[in-house]
């Protein structure tokens, strides 16, 4: 999650919560909204299978793995309505899949592995928001590293969400679940994921909760930035930003290397000719 202006404020405030259960922010509703909930939520059982799907998504055929995930980049946009609904994303199990290899790098072996799978699957169960929304973002943000650095003065944890909790290696399984905690339902500092997407209005009185609309990829925006400035989610003051594609794209199976990066520069129309893929 990186800094923005508008959330500066709050830093002198963010604390690292002991790890019970989360405390979220402000006045924020523990759940996604039920509307949005069947728009955009799968539930999983604990092996990461389907258990329900809305009524659109009965009938849909889940996408195809991709053979080279380290090339998957998607090219739309930039508007958020431009954005692809939940059909269009693989399967969790499958993203777990392309994905492990990864966390494992970053972990050094895959000693990890279960505790965060299972931490994301409780989480997506409590919050609704699905849990392969939450496995994007934490590879976004931290490629899975359970023991990431802190960036930007208190950006923490898998989610590198301000406030967060970091990794402690006397309670492995508890501090990554309240480092998810912390990155979906927020820090007592700053709002989490949960309630930029629910658009909680009395939360966010610094953002234009409409521009969000319960878009998740709006909200991903809102998540990496703290504040939105237009419906083309792929600037952020007149600077081009990547994250809401760079979400989309995970979710549709790329692997976060540097080949769908450099396919990210090619999208007509989105301002990525110089991005730095390193």
């Amino acid at each position: 999650m990186r800094s923005s202006r508008y959330i500066s404020f709050f830093l002198p405030f963010a604390l690292a919560l002991p790890f019970t259960t989360h405390q979220g922010y402000g006045t924020s509703s523990t759940q996604l909204r039920e509307d949005l909930q069947q728009k955009w939520c799968n539930d999983y059982d604990k092996n990461g299978s389907v258990t329900t799907v809305s009524l659109d998504q009965a009938s849909t055929i889940a996408p195809e793995t991709p053979s080279d995930p380290a090339s998957v980049y998607s090219c739309v946009g930039p508007k958020a309505e431009d954005f692809p609904g939940k059909d269009a994303w693989l399967g969790f199990k499958q993203l777990w899949t392309i994905n492990q290899p990864v966390i494992e790098t970053a972990n050094g072996g895959n000693q990890y592995n279960d505790d965060i799978k299972s931490a994301i699957l409780e989480v997506a169960d409590g919050s609704k928001v699905d849990a392969r929304l939450i496995l994007a973002i934490i590879m976004q943000e931290s490629s899975g590293n359970v023991s990431i650095q802190c960036t930007e003065g208190n950006a923490c944890g898998l989610m590198q969400h301000r406030g967060s909790v970091q990794f402690d290696s006397s309670q492995p399984k508890t501090s990554i679940k309240a480092m998810i905690e912390d990155g979906v339902y927020g820090t007592l500092s700053v709002p989490g994921f949960l309630s930029y997407f629910n658009g909680d209005s009395s939360d966010l009185t610094w953002v234009n909760t409409q521009l969000i609309n319960g878009n998740p990829y709006a909200a991903a925006h809102v998540y990496n930035t703290g504040h939105i400035d237009s419906e083309n989610l792929s600037t952020d003051n007149g600077q081009s930003n990547y994250y809401a594609h760079d979400i989309l794209s995970r979710l549709q199976g790329w692997n976060g290397w540097q080949v769908g990066c450099l396919k990210s520069r090619e999208c007509a129309g989105l301002g990525f000719e110089g991005r730095s893929c390193r």
